[in-house]
């Protein structure tokens, strides 16, 4: 702004100087490079993202000049008060948005690993006003909003009377050279114009073969992601190629085992820590609590997720891979079960199509059915999956496989007033609780009300399944894909994406099997070892490329490996991943962390510190600490198999 208050104190005869204006563009597109270098350097954007950024704003700066040439020039507007109108009202909006997008990109970028985009914008919109006006917000909103953006305003209608004048005079000169010198700026200006247009495809085509278009702000924004793999920079760091077709194409079909009904249900964002089930004060669970007290619902006492969101949690689940080892077409298990005759079939809350994990599933099901589908349910909204349910029909003898995604625990998941028992607690998330937020007592809330909602969404999945003829002979894994913070470490590790504390990755690990097999290891288990245990419990071999361990063995992994989208760590001086390694040493259990680069390392013991209060890596023993470390470069550099050393329950 104090640009604008010094353009607004020069006499009006400084007003016509040719330098003023083009001076006052170069200092918006500096005040643009500025803010895209500064998400380069802190989100490890390529110099094509930053090169391509600045050829669009300023090819938007070109146009609209030329657009108030023209005006000029052509008379499209006579009034020249409506003519500075119509420019600073727009250049007020481009500033605005662009501001907006900056922001809304570092803050997406922190806390989901992404630039913001369309769909997270629309998804929102879609989730924050359910069954209220298009624009419900507060008056005082509207009235800040309109504050804000008058002394913006105000400066670029000075800013139009530069422009406008300093256009004129160059008109005005123009029109004093000769026919033959103005074709030869007009050819050489066409000539700038298609270099620089040909540069931006260059890039756009390169950063759209690399899959990391959308993290160009502008460009990104309009992007549908479900177009584009896009897999996290943390995310298949061995390789661009999968050796799961091979594998898949070798193993043998139409083998005689037990043809159960498998049932895979996904809870997004729940903590076993908040679940009655695994000692918590609230009853959260009435449901599941029941079914393990009957005997028939196995309980692993401490499961871990692969990391903190849901692609690597859920096809960490289904391809028992690691996420640093896991390519695109790795074998998963609803491949394995489909080559096995079994009818597939995917009922999800939510629109799946994030990051390109809806192209991750691939498209052999029988049924693919998420929020994308409905017709009567909002986004997020469990309905959805009863809707999708619908459309299965009973169950004929074939078995099935289904794989349930649910959103009631999530931040954004449509929360219904009867499952509102904890109080106070927010249920819909309009605008207004965008800019207050929550406080920790009503963030806990709202997230048990949460689990509740799921617990009673899973009671009734096994009613309907059960109606259905499939919940007979059936297994049934109940887990979540991640975990999630409320607050517990300070107003930035609300959520979930980017730390690896055990409220972030401690996850429910619940078996449903209403037989009296036995599993020798519920003790210690990872999302990993999901879909070798269900080919264990078949009676099926465990593919080669499988990272995990059947439960049913008594094999605990001494590690396992953990890693996340990435956090600003004070100090550090670039954004960079955060890996974890937990280790298991006799009775103990440690948990490693390295964040930031340079890298912060910290080191927990779970068994007698489970809270992760107090950070032992000053004062652990050195060979501790090199072991972890070892063990987790090895693991980075696929040197090392998640699955890594094991050791038996007596």
């Amino acid at each position: 702004m104090l640009q604008f208050l010094v353009i607004s104190t020069l006499p009006q005869r400084r007003h016509r100087r040719l330098w003023v204006a083009p001076a006052i563009i170069l200092g918006h597109l500096g005040l643009c490079y500025a803010c895209v270098q500064t998400l380069s350097n802190a989100f490890y954007f390529s110099r094509r993202v930053v090169l391509l950024h600045m050829l669009l704003v300023t090819g938007g700066t070109i146009i609209f000049t030329a657009v108030a040439a023209l005006a000029i020039e052509r008379r499209w507007i006579t009034r020249r008060i409506t003519l500075k109108f119509v420019l600073s009202a727009t250049a007020t909006i481009a500033l605005i948005s662009l501001s907006v997008l900056y922001l809304g990109d570092f803050a997406g970028n922190y806390f989901w690993g992404d630039n913001l985009n369309y769909r997270v914008v629309r998804e929102f919109w879609a989730l924050a006003l359910p069954n209220q006006a298009p624009f419900y917000l507060s008056r005082w909103v509207y009235v800040a909003a309109l504050v804000a953006s008058l002394p913006i305003f105000v400066g670029y209608w000075f800013f139009a009377e530069i422009l406008l004048s300093t256009i004129a005079e160059t008109l005005d000169r123009l029109r004093t050279l000769s026919h033959g010198t103005r074709r030869a700026l007009g050819v050489l200006t066409l000539i700038l114009a298609l270099a620089c247009g040909g540069t931006a495809f260059w890039l756009g085509s390169s950063l759209y073969r690399a899959q990391r278009l959308n993290a160009e702000p502008i460009a990104g924004f309009f992007l549908d992601n479900a177009g584009l793999l896009e897999f996290s920079d943390y995310a298949g760091g061995l390789g661009n190629r999968s050796d799961g077709p091979s594998i898949r194409a070798t193993y043998a079909r139409n083998q005689s085992f037990e043809k159960k009904n498998i049932i895979l249900i996904v809870v997004d964002s729940l903590r076993a820590d908040h679940m009655a089930l695994y000692g918590y004060g609230r009853p959260t669970t009435p449901f599941l609590s029941g079914l393990f007290q009957s005997g028939h619902l196995r309980r692993v006492e401490m499961a871990l997720s692969t990391c903190a969101e849901t692609n690597c949690g859920v096809m960490s689940t289904l391809t028992s891979r690691a996420w640093a080892h896991y390519v695109n077409g790795d074998f998963s298990l609803d491949q394995l079960l489909h080559d096995q005759g079994y009818q597939v079939y995917r009922l999800l809350s939510s629109d799946h199509n994030w990051h390109g994990l809806r192209q991750m599933y691939g498209n052999e099901q029988t049924l693919y059915f998420d929020s994308t589908n409905s017709q009567r349910y909002a986004v997020n909204d469990d309905s959805v999956v009863f809707e999708g349910l619908d459309q299965v029909p009973p169950f004929s003898g074939t078995p099935a496989f289904f794989q349930f995604h649910l959103m009631s625990a999530h931040s954004l998941g449509v929360k219904h007033d009867r499952y509102q028992q904890f109080q106070p607690s927010t249920v819909r998330r309009n605008l207004d609780w965008l800019v207050r937020g929550d406080n920790q007592e009503t963030l806990t809330n709202t997230y048990d009300n949460g689990v509740l909602e799921a617990d009673a969404t899973i009671e009734t999945l096994f009613q309907r399944l059960r109606e259905k003829g499939y919940l007979a002979n059936s297994l049934c894994v109940i887990l979540g894909d991640h975990g999630e913070g409320l607050g517990e470490r300070g107003p930035l590790a609300i959520a979930h994406m980017n730390l690896l504390y055990q409220e972030d990755i401690h996850i429910p690990l619940l078996i449903y099997d209403e037989t009296d097999v036995q599993y020798r290891n519920l003790s210690l288990a990872r999302q990993i070892d999901v879909a070798p245990t269900i080919v264990d419990r078949l009676g099926l071999a465990k593919p080669s490329s499988w990272e995990g361990h059947s439960l049913l063995d008594g094999a605990i992994s001494q590690y396992s490996y953990h890693e996340s989208g990435g956090q600003l760590v004070p100090g550090a001086k670039r954004w960079h991943g955060c890996y974890g390694v937990v280790r298991h040493v006799d009775s103990t259990t440690y948990k490693y962390l390295q964040c930031g680069d340079p890298p912060t390392e910290e080191l927990y013991d779970l068994t007698r510190d489970p809270s992760e209060k107090h950070d032992l890596s000053r004062q652990a023993p050195a060979a501790l600490m090199e072991d972890v470390r070892e063990h987790l470069r090895d693991h980075l550099l696929g040197e090392v198999s998640p699955a890594g050393a094991e050791r038996r329950d007596p």
